[in-house]
């Protein structure tokens, strides 16, 4: 893929279900944290689906030397008031929580359980857009990983 003069390598996906935030860690017995799993679960799912589409003996998908712009577009199901016939048909901006930051953030840490990339340090950009699911659609969330070759 060729877009303004860089070439990309495209990595995309989708994973079904609701868009989950990275929620605050949990303070746990004896003064351990933990992660709530809510957000571990939808981490899994993450790095489940990310390791699937990039075939594990390709290898990372990012080097040290690799610069990555990742694209997420968060569908979460629609509340009862938005079902109803005067509601638009297609997808309808979110305004609000969880906040785009922290859905990017619990994207962030799925990519990075899944082992084709080390951690966001990588990163150069990203994008985050929240949607309410298109009429009659499924949640889920949409990610696109851009490894720019130059």
């Amino acid at each position: 893929v060729e877009i303004n003069g860089h070439s990309f390598e495209l990595l995309a996906y989708v994973v079904k279900g609701d868009p989950v935030g990275k929620q605050r860690h949990r303070d746990g017995k004896n003064g351990s944290k933990y992660t709530p799993q809510k957000t571990r679960d939808y981490q899994h799912r993450i790095a489940w689906m990310t390791a699937s589409q990039r075939n594990l003996r390709e290898g990372a998908i990012a080097t040290k030397s690799d610069a990555i712009f990742v694209n997420v577009r968060a569908m979460f199901a629609r509340p009862n008031y938005l079902k109803k016939p005067n509601a638009a048909d297609g997808l309808i901006v979110k305004r609000s929580k969880p906040d785009a930051d922290n859905i990017l953030k619990a994207v962030n840490d799925g990519i990075a359980k899944s082992g084709v990339m080390p951690d966001d340090a990588y990163y150069v950009g990203c994008q985050v857009f929240r949607y309410w699911v298109e009429r009659g659609g499924t949640p889920r969330t949409e990610i696109e990983i851009y490894r720019i070759i130059e």
